[in-house]
């Protein structure tokens, strides 16, 4: 008995190999333990599963499996073979502490590459299509990028002109996009005016927040590892069917997060000049302008209370609204938002020079004012515990 028990674990041992190399021929991606059920993702491209098949198969680091947390995400692979046999890979994210495991068929769990299961999140999320054009993938690629999948986009038109503007979200975005487009060596005012086809993909390369954000030196170790993060999208930009234009965005808050295709951010780009004087250096001196420029701090922080006004608002923090986390367009309309009260009061904070206590209704909130340039005076910044 005990020969053939030995006969029969060797026996397992000499199938186990060719079970594993099947071809894979689809995949399904879930999203496991999402208070709302988002349907499984099916693919079946050949290229994304030869991409990614070896990433989870891999012989990482042995770990123990994590509990689940808040912060965590948790998917389930499931590869189909040609022969119709299956093997399931439990991935585990940690987004918080960018940790990541993925426990194989035979009950190993390994760590991973914290970008592999963001992406698998994300593609389950943003509908994504795997059919990316081999010309597409080689231009990345020679820059170092990997085109994933494409996210669904909408055609957008450019502006007539490249002039930033606080009330034209087009106008403002590509001006502030063609410096990444120059950067990666894109002219695009022969198109202006014109109706373009954004071509979206997620890239499997993350950039350190440092790119955007210098004092985030202080969360890197020794070693200059560590930080944020970012996930990334390439924007490859198509008028006519000809490619006129290509350059990167991060998946965060802020549309200002852009680079170039060859990795430059607007601190190599700009060098001295701060985003806010690059884009106040684009913006036409309205009458308007003018007539914004002569209010007094006060006056602009209770004429914004009454209505979300983004002329109130300094240029920089407009761009940044123009991309949030999660939408699938290039940009978002701006709005004149009314709130339809007047304030009820509106006080300097002694103890925060730049900040007013104002009082709306039930809220009370403290927007930060600054002097923008002499040229547009006194706008909106930030807020603070504002809820608006």
């Amino acid at each position: 008995m005990k020969r053939l028990l030995l006969c029969l674990a060797a026996l397992c041992l000499l199938m186990a190999p060719a079970l594993a190399e099947a071809p894979a021929a689809s995949l399904t991606i879930a999203v496991v333990d999402e208070s709302a059920q988002t349907p499984p993702l099916h693919v079946d491209d050949e290229s994304f599963l030869r991409w990614l098949e070896p990433l989870l198969t891999a012989d990482g680091p042995a770990v123990e499996p994590a509990p689940l947390m808040p912060a965590h995400h948790r998917l389930l692979v499931t590869f189909t073979a040609e022969d119709g046999s299956q093997a399931e890979y439990a991935l585990w994210h940690d987004t918080l502490y960018e940790e990541a495991t993925v426990t194989h068929p035979d009950g190993t769990t390994r760590a991973i590459d914290p970008a592999v299961p963001a992406l698998l999140f994300d593609a389950v999320h943003d509908e994504a299509s795997f059919a990316v054009p081999e010309a597409h993938r080689a231009l990345l690629a020679e820059s170092g990028w990997t085109a994933v999948y494409r996210v669904p986009q909408q055609s957008a038109s450019l502006p007539e002109a490249l002039e930033a503007s606080r009330t034209d979200a087009a106008a403002l975005y590509f001006t502030y996009a063609d410096l990444f487009l120059q950067g990666g060596g894109y002219d695009i005012t022969p198109f202006l005016g014109k109706t373009v086809t954004p071509h979206v993909y997620r890239v499997y390369e993350r950039v350190n927040r440092i790119v955007w954000r210098p004092e985030d030196i202080r969360l890197l170790d020794e070693n200059g590892e560590g930080g944020v993060m970012y996930d990334m999208q390439a924007v490859l930009l198509e008028c006519g069917g000809q490619l006129i234009g290509a350059y990167l965005r991060a998946v965060s808050w802020d549309a200002a997060d852009m680079m170039s295709l060859d990795r430059r951010g607007p601190i190599e780009l700009l060098g001295d000049m701060s985003i806010r004087d690059y884009l106040l250096s684009k913006l036409p001196v309205t009458q308007e302008e003018e007539a914004l420029a002569a209010l007094t701090s006060e006056e602009v922080v209770r004429q914004y209370a009454s209505v979300h006004d983004p002329r109130l608002t300094a240029i920089e923090r407009v761009l940044a609204t123009l991309s949030p986390l999660g939408t699938d367009s290039l940009f978002l309309p701006i709005e004149v938002r009314s709130s339809g009260e007047t304030p009820l009061s509106v006080q300097p904070v002694d103890t925060a020079p730049g900040f007013y206590e104002v009082r709306l209704g039930d809220w009370t909130y403290y927007p930060e004012v600054a002097l923008e340039s002499p040229q547009t005076g006194w706008k909106i910044m930030s807020f603070y515990n504002t809820g608006l």
